[in-house]
């Protein structure tokens, strides 16, 4: 058993936590106990390919599941958002380039309502906020649903 001995985080990005007490046995040292507390850091690094690249800085990432696809909406320092379908570990397609406020960054705050219906987006100038379903440019449902809106 661990006995919650130790703390979580790097300081550098929030304060430590202590750990707290699990039933695991089998867990290395660098663990607070992972049924409970999540590692955070480490000595291997983690690769992977893109899936897309832009032309803009990312400056904020969030993301949803919609049934089999991974939804991300990304900020840009030139200030849109970018809406991106997920659908492997190889394959996206950008949906949407949503402007904000054109030459004004995006900051790393972006939030879903409580329902994902909307993304809250803001930027030094401003707070929008931006329905995560679109389908107000369309003339019916037939139409939005045939565009595949994520």
């Amino acid at each position: 058993m661990f006995h919650g001995e130790g703390s979580l985080g790097l300081d550098f990005i929030s304060p430590s936590r202590k750990c707290i007490d699990t039933k695991l046995t089998q867990i290395g040292e660098q663990f607070c106990g992972l049924d409970v507390n999540t590692p955070l850091g480490g000595e291997l690094p983690t690769t992977q390919n893109p899936v897309l690249t832009f032309n803009a800085l990312p400056t904020a990432v969030t993301a949803t599941s919609t049934g089999s696809f991974t939804v991300a909406f990304i900020g840009t320092n030139g200030g849109h958002l970018k809406k991106v379908v997920v659908e492997s570990a190889s394959t996206g397609i950008e949906y949407a380039d949503i402007p904000i406020v054109p030459g004004t960054p995006v900051r790393s705050d972006l939030l879903f309502d409580l329902k994902h219906e909307h993304v809250y987006v803001m930027t030094d100038k401003k707070l929008s906020k931006v329905r995560v379903h679109d389908c107000e440019q369309f003339k019916d449902c037939n139409q939005c649903q045939g565009a595949k809106d994520p």
